[in-house]
């Protein structure tokens, strides 16, 4: 059961309200899913930790944008860049003038043709694992905007057994992957089906 109503304009997120206009004629990343909601109120219980030495963060596959302009209201000091596929920077533009935000820009980003956007501190994502043909170009795309002491969250409803095969990409790749235990997230807004999962890389 989903942990959001249809089409919520408004949502709270560590004590910041943000509005979110939703258009489901762009397709699903046109929709608030419960993912995006539970890793935005993750990071605004873990701010301080999670944002500590922060400089910069991108979001992939952003969708609505709402767990990237989180990002940006929560930390005003760094900037965010929310990327997606073309036919969602409308929406993600939209999303950031409503929230009036300086520290936030979109970009178009193809998974397939990763164009070389910049390194990142903190690389986030949510419900990005879900067609086995985007998980190697997911993951060519996370070593192009990372480097050797990036962070990456990522937040994935596990809809099929065939999702795990992601991460065991991902290990096989030098990640290390690890789900954080469900007590670390908000405990109002906790789905043991979508754990939040750290990606730290064991580069050479």
């Amino acid at each position: 059961m989903s942990l959001l109503p249809m089409f919520l304009k408004e949502f709270e997120i560590g004590g910041i309200k943000i509005n979110i206009e939703q258009e489901g004629n762009v397709g699903i990343g046109g929709m608030v899913w419960d993912a995006a909601f539970i890793l935005s109120k993750f990071l605004a219980k873990h701010q301080k930790h999670v944002f500590s030495n922060v400089k910069n963060v991108v979001e992939l596959g952003s969708g609505t944008g709402l767990c990237g302009i989180a990002t940006a209201l929560l930390n005003p000091n760094c900037q965010v860049t929310l990327t997606d596929h073309r036919s969602h920077i409308s929406l993600i533009d939209t999303n950031i003038d409503c929230n009036c935000l300086k520290n936030a820009r979109s970009k178009e980003l193809d998974w397939f043709h990763p164009s070389n956007i910049g390194k990142f501190d903190l690389i986030i994502g949510t419900d990005l694992v879900y067609d086995p043909t985007l998980f190697g170009p997911l993951l060519d795309t996370l070593d192009i905007v990372s480097k050797p002491n990036s962070l990456i969250l990522l937040c994935n409803e596990v809809r099929m057994s065939r999702d795990l095969d992601f991460y065991k990409m991902a290990q096989e790749r030098g990640w290390q992957v690890t789900v954080i235990p469900s007590e670390f997230s908000d405990p109002e807004n906790r789905n043991p089906e979508s754990p939040v999962i750290r990606f730290v890389k064991n580069w050479k």
